[in-house]
């Protein structure tokens, strides 16, 4: 299986320089970006993230992606619309400053609104926010993680129906529909109602959802998430986008360090892609 490999570096460490460091010895050439320094990427001022930008280009490597705020679990979607403009609004900024044309959002959860009204204003936000994104040669990245969308299968299909905007596309993050819907079957339905949306995928594994239980969050293949079955499926189908790592172990046991433990992740993803 042959893919471009990144990952999201801030999960290697805080700084520009542990994350380039983890790619290097990993031999990647790019970076998918989501916080520096604990801050929101998307959200620096101009002039911070042109100096990220240098950096960047300075260790030759360049940027797959840039995670946003917009629509995240953070947000609500009875929040002021006027937010995510803003927020949409420094994304493309800083993403286009960063070289590049793909931003991950999210469908907003729910606050006081009936399942239809949810719908109706979910859809409502997304169609502006990508015609925006359109207009500025972007790409919106959804997320089966938060939101209207992101609730069942039956959501995210009918949410790309209903957006219809080739600027709206989608990615799937392995890990989480075993959070949401527990057994193969459901998981399975999942990335079928995702498959025709997919320009990016996220990868993470873990022990699955149990009642009253946090699942434990484990290497790539290790766990219910059907991460072999999810690559093999996009390698045979031309898929040619990234695959990027998402590990949320933080400092796995027989690892020293969050940054040791990202590599080690992002080696045993490459072992499965050659194998």
């Amino acid at each position: 299986m042959n893919f471009k490999l990144t990952g999201i570096s801030d999960e290697a460490g805080a700084t520009i320089e542990e994350q380039i460091r983890a790619h290097r010895e990993l031999g990647w050439t790019h970076l998918e970006l989501r916080k520096l320094n604990g801050e929101e990427v998307a959200l620096l001022p101009e002039a911070r993230c042109r100096e990220l930008a240098a950096a960047i280009a300075d260790a030759g490597m360049r940027v797959a992606g840039l995670g946003s705020p917009v629509g995240n679990g953070a947000r609500k979607i009875t929040d002021p619309f006027e937010q995510s403009l803003e927020e949409l609004s420094s994304a493309m900024r800083n993403a286009s400053i960063l070289g590049t044309d793909q931003i991950r959002v999210m469908t907003y959860p729910n606050h006081c609104l009936s399942e239809a009204d949810w719908q109706s204003e979910s859809v409502k936000r997304l169609s502006e926010l990508g015609r925006r994104a359109a207009d500025a040669g972007m790409f919106l990245l959804v997320e089966n993680c938060s939101g209207w969308a992101a609730a069942t299968p039956e959501n995210f299909s009918k949410f790309f129906e209903l957006v219809n905007l080739p600027s709206v596309c989608a990615v799937y993050d392995t890990g989480n529909p075993a959070s949401h819907h527990p057994g193969p079957a459901r998981m399975a339905e999942w990335f079928t109602a995702a498959m025709p949306h997919i320009r990016h995928v996220h990868i993470k594994d873990h022990t699955g959802r149990a009642e009253g239980v946090t699942p434990t969050h484990l290497w790539p293949g290790q766990g219910v998430c059907r991460v072999r079955e999810t690559l093999e499926t996009l390698s045979a189908s031309g898929y040619d986008g990234f695959i990027s790592i998402e590990p949320h172990i933080g400092v796995h046991p027989d690892c020293g360090s969050r940054f040791e433990t990202y590599v080690e992740y992002g080696r045993r993803l490459r072992a499965m892609c050659a194998s």
